[in-house]
């Protein structure tokens, strides 16, 4: 089996190759702020004393667009960047309408405070609605979403930032606003997705 990845994802993996995942390596890059908290908190709960992590070469490589035929489907990989990662990618499969999207409308997690960035988010929302898909696979959600329940989590995306823009990150002018819009009180997720704009606004 091939492995594809993007061109600054194989960087990354040679990058990730020459270091030790032990505790006290994974600390020292934590306080020198090349790992966060989150995540070498993670890598020390989930894999726990077994860190022999071995992170093979791609054999494939590639810089803004590429398909890989798999038996009767097609899979269309492009690169669409975010700001959860430069390198995030997406992979649609347009015989069945099927669009995986991977990390790449989640947050930015490697700042002070986390955060979406207006113009980004915008930019990338612009790019995937020009596929045609009707289910659709995002890392994080517990299950596939079908079209009204992913143009639902876009327009929380696409609000968030118009108002943030539009009350310049004043973040009860936000809420306010939003909560008016919606004709009920934020959820978890609507409430986190406005103060992660908020974060990206402010700096």
């Amino acid at each position: 089996m091939s492995i594809i990845s993007h061109a600054m994802t194989y960087n990354g993996i040679k990058q990730l190759q020459e270091y030790s995942w032990e505790d006290r390596p994974l600390d020292q890059r934590e306080k020198a702020g090349i790992e966060i908290p989150f995540c070498a908190n993670a890598i020390k709960k989930k894999l726990g004393n077994d860190r022999e992590i071995h992170l093979p070469d791609p054999d494939i490589q590639f810089e803004t667009r590429m398909k890989v035929n798999i038996g009767g489907l097609t899979c269309v990989i492009e690169h669409v960047g975010g700001d959860h990662s430069h390198d995030s990618c997406i992979i649609y499969i347009p015989e069945e309408k099927v669009l995986f999207l991977g990390d790449c409308l989640y947050a930015n997690l490697y700042a002070k405070k986390w955060n979406y960035t207006i113009e980004g988010t915008r930019q990338l929302i612009k790019r995937i609605e020009t596929y045609d898909a009707e289910t659709f696979f995002l890392s994080h959600h517990a299950e596939p979403l079908n079209k009204p329940k992913f143009d639902s989590f876009i327009e929380l995306l696409k609000n968030s930032a118009y108002f943030t823009e539009k009350y310049k990150g004043d973040r009860a002018s936000i809420a306010a606003t939003l909560s008016e819009y919606l004709q009920r009180e934020l959820n978890e997720l609507e409430s986190e997705t406005m103060d992660f704009f908020v974060n990206g606004y402010i700096g």
